[in-house]
């Protein structure tokens, strides 16, 4: 079944702007990010007339995580905190759903989007940090660190990472697409090193050395 092209824009948008929403720290982000995602969950199931489930490992974690979240409500000490937890929770269950619904080629396409968005990110909050005064709190934390649009700068360089890698790995067809995905690997690796996120900066050298390996020898 080919997938619709607009539940594809739709997942290519939210995948691509979620991250730009604090990463989903706040709970009111994950709240309307779940109503969009039923939504598009509910349009995808008529239009199809289908509704596709993928058993897996990591589909199995994330529906288990999300349930668990669920289920602390009945002992939870504060009723409301719970239930903010489980609306953070629910919503990457929501879109392991939601990405259950497109092909598997296209769920490829998906994740090629966020080399781009996170480069996009890394330059323009470094700039606005750096431009405006009033903002640089807001891109930055108290001892110079960089963390984009997310609340923290360890969460901020994981993201960076996990964009770096796809860019590396992505496939390339023409020249073209070695340097764009090149420049966006770098922008990606720079705003790592910025973030001063020790942790990732050490993963992000070993990926790099393994990956000139690999390539040396393949």
């Amino acid at each position: 079944m080919k997938t619709d092209k607009f539940q594809f824009l739709a997942l290519t948008a939210f995948t691509c702007l979620f991250p730009f929403c604090v990463g989903g720290y706040y709970s009111f982000y994950c709240a309307a990010a779940n109503v969009f995602l039923v939504l598009l969950l509910i349009i995808s199931v008529f239009k199809n007339k289908a509704f596709k489930l993928s058993i897996s490992y990591e589909a199995a974690v994330i529906a288990v995580i999300a349930l668990a979240y669920l289920i602390t409500k009945l002992w939870a000490v504060d009723k409301t905190m719970s239930l903010y937890g489980f609306l953070k929770m629910l919503t990457p269950f929501l879109f392991m759903l939601n990405i259950f619904q497109i092909e598997k080629s296209d769920r490829e396409r998906l994740l090629y989007f966020l080399p781009p968005s996170a480069a996009i990110m890394a330059v323009s909050t470094y700039s606005i940090g750096q431009i405006n005064e009033g903002l640089h709190s807001r891109f930055f934390d108290n001892i110079g660190d960089l963390h984009g649009a997310f609340e923290y700068a360890n969460a901020f360089a994981i993201y960076e990472l996990i964009a770096f890698i796809i860019a590396i790995y992505k496939p390339k067809k023409k020249a073209l697409d070695w340097v764009f995905d090149l420049l966006c690997a770098a922008i990606c690796a720079v705003s790592v090193y910025l973030s001063n996120s020790r942790t990732v900066v050490v993963l992000l050298l070993g990926i790099v050395l393994l990956s000139v390996l690999y390539f040396i020898f393949t």
